[in-house]
């Protein structure tokens, strides 16, 4: 309950929430999920390819398909 009430959480607060599935490539099963903190994530723009992924920390670019993104407008 305490990872789906932070993620909640973290919606409110920043409009956006983040999890981070560890899985080894985008049709394999997640060992693992992780909550990140939204304000250590920015999605990084591709251009025509509309999302090349997500920075975290400033350190790490994410795939897209290794990160699962709720957002609000």
């Amino acid at each position: 309950m305490e990872f789906f009430g932070a993620t909640v959480a973290w919606g409110s607060i920043t409009g956006n929430a983040y999890w981070w599935l560890d899985r080894s490539g985008p049709a394999a099963v997640p060992q693992e999920i992780w909550l990140l903190p939204a304000h250590k994530v920015k999605p990084v723009p591709a251009g025509r390819m509309y999302l090349k992924g997500y920075m975290y920390d400033e350190k790490h670019l994410l795939e897209p398909w290794e990160v699962v993104h709720f957002k609000r407008f």
